[in-house]
């Protein structure tokens, strides 16, 4: 016999179930856990996101199995609805035995991405996204010492001990940190060391809109964080809890037990390290306090208070925006310099084939006066062929009257001699 915990830690890229006009493209996931067809329990409802992270006590599972049991994890994933039956947006398998043996046999690494496969009544696209979770053998051995951890004065409870129903007292956060095997505690600290940020911190924080926070986790005595630089090696670094040197200490949050081994935090801190390389800190996107809900989500304790990073988040889109702005300055200048180059070789063209109205009146002038001598000439050309006909026409008529005459005189000639016989010429 041997006692197991089961972890949900988050999804990701789940498919969108809402489409109305107030959660479009969007769900309220939760997930069903069953051991073989026995129901284990629910985890909380995570509203209108498609990366819901889960983590904490509500998203753990603890089960005894014996080792040469067959035992079969499913995961139903639902989107919950207030006014119709819930629709099922996948679920994903897998045998205990074979994921403890993979995670087991691996480098130490806790935490497993399963895909999530289609169910009868799930529609959509083809990629309906993954989950991750853990699976671990329960030791009831401790591995950290409760003396051995300094219970800071300005200490509150983290976001899932809080919907789990935790007070928020110093008394009862100590008795929770006495019975934890692995305690992670959120430290947040003032930006630099700059009485204008406290100032500006104190007045954001009592409006809930967050501030200019540094954030790290302690975890086995130490604390993590993230910083940049422009060096290419990783930006994660460590130091002692609550005394981060580049910057004010403020106030600590709980955040649970996530049941870890030294070697398991430590292979999660190595898989993080080169995905938080030093030249990619962003102050608004990739900062120390994202980088701290990110270790918060691998160890299992679910998200951090989103006040701590909420300034960044605010900053980001407002940065976006005038990235986008500028983007579509940038697109107009573009479409309106290249409407200039367009006028402009238009124009170039128009000059090519421009004709100036003095010379084009010269040129018309011109060219009247070139068909005016075209008529005169042709008409010179008809009148002398004209009179040419007519004196060809006078000297046939000539030539032919002058016959006919002298044909008459012999005709007459001839008669006279006959009539008088006498051999007289008669002229007429």
């Amino acid at each position: 016999m041997m006692m197991l915990q089961m972890k949900i830690l988050r999804g990701v890229g789940l498919i969108a179930m809402d489409n109305n006009f107030v959660t479009a493209d969007s769900s309220d996931p939760y997930c069903d856990v069953y051991l073989n067809k026995v129901k284990l329990g629910r985890t909380p409802v995570i509203s209108q996101t498609l990366n819901p992270i889960y983590g904490g006590p509500k998203s753990t599972f603890t089960f005894n199995v014996e080792s040469s049991d067959e035992m079969i994890i499913t995961i139903k994933i639902f989107d919950f609805d207030n006014l119709k039956d819930d629709d099922p947006m996948g679920e994903i398998k897998f045998n205990v035995r074979d994921l403890l043996l993979q995670i087991e046999s691996g480098s130490g690494y806790p935490n497993v991405w399963i895909p999530v496969a289609r169910v009868d009544g799930c529609e959509g696209e083809d990629d309906l996204g993954k989950l991750q979770v853990r699976l671990l053998r329960i030791s009831k051995n401790r591995s950290f010492s409760y003396k051995e951890i300094e219970v800071p004065t300005n200490l509150s409870i983290g976001p899932k001990l809080k919907a789990d129903g935790v007070k928020n007292s110093k008394s009862h956060i100590q008795e929770i940190l006495s019975s934890a095997r692995a305690p992670v505690t959120l430290h947040v600290y003032d930006v630099g060391h700059n009485e204008n940020v406290r100032r500006i911190n104190k007045i954001t924080s009592a409006t809930g809109s967050g501030g200019i926070f540094h954030g790290a986790i302690e975890i086995y005595g130490k604390e993590f964080s993230f910083g940049g630089s422009k060096r290419n090696y990783t930006g994660v670094f460590d130091c002692k809890p609550r005394q981060c040197p580049m910057h004010e200490y403020r106030e600590s949050i709980y955040l649970g037990d996530c049941n870890l081994s030294r070697h398991q935090v430590l292979e999660i801190i190595k898989k993080m390290m080169p995905e938080w390389m030093a030249p990619t800190y962003d102050v608004l996107r990739k900062n120390c306090c994202f980088f701290s809900r990110e270790f918060s989500i691998e160890l299992g304790v679910g998200d951090i208070p989103s006040w701590v990073y909420s300034l960044a988040n605010v900053g980001a889109k407002v940065d976006n925006m005038i990235n986008h702005t500028d983007e579509k300055v940038k697109e107009a200048e573009e479409r309106r310099r290249k409407r200039k180059e367009q006028d402009e070789e238009k124009k170039k063209q128009n000059e090519a084939t421009y004709v100036n109205p003095a010379i084009s009146e010269e040129k018309d002038a011109e060219l009247d006066h070139r068909d005016q001598d075209m008529r005169e000439i042709s008409l010179d050309v008809i009148m002398a062929i004209r009179l040419q006909r007519a004196l060809r026409f006078r000297k046939a008529n000539r030539q032919l009257l002058q016959q006919e005459s002298y044909h008459v005189k012999q005709t007459r000639k001839a008669s006279v001699n006959d009539y008088d016989g006498c051999g007289f010429e008669i002229n007429i």
